[in-house]
């Protein structure tokens, strides 16, 4: 059985395998911290998405995702997005920077 967890302190999202449905809460393999992780369910196939357009806090995260500092998953989950929103965001954004001179 495999579960998904995230910690919501550092922002990682882990995967542990298991066999045993008695598990006791698991730890960030990241930080250590067993009190922020929480089951983590991102959105599934078939599900209708709605178009949202991003705020300018996501758009700081983005900035952030593209220098490196974070990674598209933890974006995804600051911001409530999938991970493929966030992957098909980058170049546009790449775009808009880089007409505003900031890249």
């Amino acid at each position: 059985m495999n579960q998904v967890f995230i910690c919501e302190d550092c922002v990682f999202v882990f995967q542990i395998h298991t066999s045993c449905k008695d598990m006791k809460k698991p730890y960030c393999p990241k930080c250590g911290e067993k009190f922020e992780v929480r089951n983590y369910q991102s959105v599934k196939k078939g599900e209708k998405l709605i178009r949202i357009k991003w705020k300018q806090e996501e758009l700081e995260l983005l900035d952030r995702c593209i220098s490196g500092d974070l990674g598209a998953h933890q974006v995804a989950v600051m911001t409530g997005r999938t991970v493929n929103s966030v992957l098909k965001r980058i170049p546009r954004r790449k775009e808009e920077l880089k007409y505003a001179g900031q890249c």
